[in-house]
C-alpha cells in the first residue's frame, strides 16, 4: 500500500467514525435521561471488559470505542446546557488533551514502540491492521469529545448539520496535521470549530 493510498484510507476512517459518532448520538439522544443513564454505564463496563480481556479481532475494539463514544459522549453532551458550560468543556477537555499528548498517557503510548504498547493502544482507538501492524487512528476520547459537543451544540438549538460538519473537519484537519507533523491532538481542533459554531449563532438574526 502507497504512502497516498494509506492517507487516504485514514482519513476515511476517521470521517466515517465522524459519521457514525455523530448520527450515533442523534439517536441515542433521543432516550431518556434514565435510560441514557442505564445505556451509558452498561456500555462503559463493556468497554472496560474488552480493555481487561483484549479479544482476538479489531471488530471488537473498534465497536467498543464506537458504542462508549456515542453513549458517555451525549450523555455528557446533554449536561451542557448553556454556552458558558459548553466552552468550559471544550477548553477543558483541549487543556487535558494537549497535556496527555505532550507528557502524558497519549505521549507514553505513542512513543513506546514497544509491540505491547501498540496491543493496548488498538483498544483505544479506532484501529486498522496495515502490514500485520496495529494502527490507531482515531482516539476513543476524541470520539467521545465529539459527540459531547455535537449533542452540547444541538441542545443550544445549532443546526444539527452544520454543527457536524464544523466538528468533523477539526477531527479531519487534525488528522492531516498529525500525518505532516508525525502527531496532533485533535481535542482543541474540535473546540475551535465548536467555538466557531457558537460565535456564528451569536451573530446571526434570530429567525
Amino acid at each position: 500500500m502507497s504512502r497516498v493510498e494509506l492517507y487516504g484510507l485514514l482519513f476515511a476512517v476517521v470521517l466515517g467514525a465522524s459519521i457514525l459518532t455523530t448520527a450515533g448520538s442523534v439517536g441515542f439522544s433521543r432516550l431518556r435521561a434514565t435510560a441514557q443513564s442505564w445505556v451509558a454505564t452498561g456500555v462503559a463496563l463493556a468497554y472496560a471488559t474488552v480493555l481487561v480481556l483484549r479479544p482476538d479481532g479489531l471488530e471488537w475494539s473498534n465497536a467498543a470505542v464506537l458504542a462508549v463514544s456515542i453513549a458517555v459522549g451525549t450523555r455528557i453532551g446533554r449536561g451542557l446546557g448553556s454556552r458558558g458550560a459548553l466552552i468550559a468543556f471544550a477548553v477543558t477537555a483541549s487543556i487535558i488533551d494537549i497535556a496527555s499528548f505532550a507528557a502524558g498517557p497519549t505521549r507514553w503510548l505513542l512513543g513506546g514502540g514497544a509491540d505491547s504498547a501498540w496491543e493496548g493502544l488498538g483498544y483505544l482507538a479506532i484501529s486498522l491492521s496495515v502490514s500485520d501492524r496495529v494502527v490507531p487512528v482515531v482516539g476513543v476520547g476524541d470520539l467521545l469529545v465529539l459527540a459531547a459537543l455535537f449533542t452540547g451544540l444541538r441542545g443550544l438549538r445549532l443546526p444539527a448539520f452544520s454543527s457536524a460538519v464544523a466538528l468533523w473537519a477539526g477531527l479531519l484537519a487534525a488528522l492531516a496535521v498529525g500525518l505532516a507533523a508525525g502527531g496532533a491532538f485533535g481535542i482543541p481542533f474540535m473546540a475551535v470549530a465548536a467555538g466557531l459554531c457558537l460565535g456564528r449563532s451569536s451573530i446571526l438574526p434570530a429567525s
